[in-house]
């Protein structure tokens, strides 16, 4: 017999149904909620202090970490980008350096949920070796004279022993050597990565792409020998020829020339698109504005050489041999951009080659110290200040230096055929 069923008792049947699916929902959200509050999303990066830290091998680091979250281990891995040199950690929050410390090594923290091994977030600590620890020794050719850095990293090596042109890459492996023409010297990297260079006794530039594809030989003066290229893309060389400083085209053509005092040989940019070239014969250093219009003539020491350019845009350029001597005092003078001389100051024996890091601390190539005998030279570093920090060792006749991407220093000592990469430290 079917059952019927009144009104009043089919709306309490829906009542009560109504009345289950609220509870069972309301369960379903507070568990839910719960699951929600232990799986809450580990942050994006744990924070670990200091992010960069530098160490003598063996010496011993400290560093602390934080992990804003609940339920969660932390585990530390050291790992070697170079040289495989992974040291140990002593404890939370010690870690030992190797005892042959690399070009970088890190220490990666990682945090793992326990509940849910899945979510993890890391942070790592950069440990660097000692400002001017020299890192290694790279053959290049047959004197090395220059060095530019690709944005690639690569470093480009002008060989005037031999005529060619070297590419390395940033850890010091040769990638290749290409020919070039007569004493080549100056090199420069664009924008474009093309890699210029000035054959000094050749009165030429040589254009060449990344993969060190011969692209185009332009006709340059006499004895062109030092590259900077504006942010426009021109090219301005100096010429130790014929006493002229050359604007040329980023196509190759020759724009216009200037005169530039008495055997010009660095050339450098500043941000506001100024170029400061050194006369090396009448130790002055010589400013141009960005039209080629000369600005004036300052006195910088005796016989500089090279010239760099800080971050506020003070000019810095070392003194070399005095004239008819072999070995002489090497002082740094620091100009302002006006021109005007805001100190003197001590850097070794006969300065060469010249580089301010990220940091603004100087560095300064203390090169040959006897006209007949090839030595070893140094390194010199200064404070943005001028204040003398250290001196550290290079090879035989060293000439040029650059700064890579990482903030090592690459010099070139033409005398041992090879390039030394020297760490830059930390970051300040």
């Amino acid at each position: 017999m079917m059952r019927i069923r009144t009104l009043s008792q089919y709306l309490q049947d829906v009542a009560a149904w109504n009345f289950r699916v609220w509870v069972y929902s309301c369960l379903v959200l507070f568990f839910c909620g719960c699951s929600s509050r232990l799986e809450t999303p580990l942050p994006n990066e744990v924070s670990i202090q200091p992010k960069e830290a530098c160490a003598e091998p063996g010496e011993v680091v400290s560093f602390s970490v934080n992990i804003p979250a609940d339920d969660v281990e932390w585990q530390l891995s050291p790992v070697d980008i170079k040289n495989a040199n992974i040291g140990s950690i002593l404890d939370s929050g010690l870690y030992s350096a190797p005892e042959k410390v690399g070009a970088i090594t890190s220490v990666i923290v990682t945090a793992i949920r326990r509940s849910n091994r899945q979510q993890t977030a890391s942070s790592q600590l950069i440990l660097k070796p000692n400002a001017g620890t020299t890192l290694g020794t790279y053959y290049t050719g047959n004197n090395p004279e220059e060095i530019a850095v690709g944005g690639d990293g690569n470093l480009w090596i002008t060989n005037w022993g031999e005529n060619t042109l070297s590419e390395l890459s940033p850890s010091g492996m040769l990638l290749g050597k290409y020919p070039t023409g007569l004493k080549p010297e100056g090199v420069a990297v664009g924008a474009s990565g093309n890699i210029w260079i000035a054959n000094n006794n050749e009165a030429s530039l040589m254009l060449y792409s990344p993969a060190g594809t011969l692209l185009k030989t332009v006709s340059v003066g006499s004895k062109p020998h030092d590259i900077a290229i504006d942010q426009g893309g021109d090219l301005w060389v100096t010429d130790d020829g014929l006493d002229k400083l050359f604007r040329v085209s980023s196509d190759g053509t020759v724009l216009a020339s200037y005169a530039a005092g008495s055997n010009p040989h660095g050339v450098a940019i500043d941000d506001r698109g100024n170029i400061w070239v050194v006369s090396n014969a009448t130790s002055q250093i010589l400013k141009f504005a960005a039209s080629g219009n000369f600005i004036g003539a300052y006195n910088a020491g005796t016989y500089p050489v090279y010239v760099a350019i800080d971050k506020s845009g003070n000019i810095w350029t070392p003194s070399t041999m005095n004239e008819g001597t072999s070995d002489a005092d090497a002082i740094v003078s620091k100009l302002s951009l006006q021109g005007d001389i805001l100190g003197s100051f001590p850097a070794g024996r006969n300065g060469w080659g010249i580089q301010i890091d990220k940091s603004g601390y100087v560095w300064v190539i203390n090169g040959l110290t006897s006209t007949i005998v090839l030595e070893a030279g140094s390194l010199t570093r200064m404070s943005p200040k001028g204040e003398l920090i250290g001196s550290y060792p290079l090879g035989i006749d060293p000439m040029w230096l650059a700064t890579d991407h990482q903030g090592d220093l690459w010099a070139t000592n033409s005398g041992a055929n090879n390039v030394s990469q020297v760490s830059g430290g930390c970051k300040k």
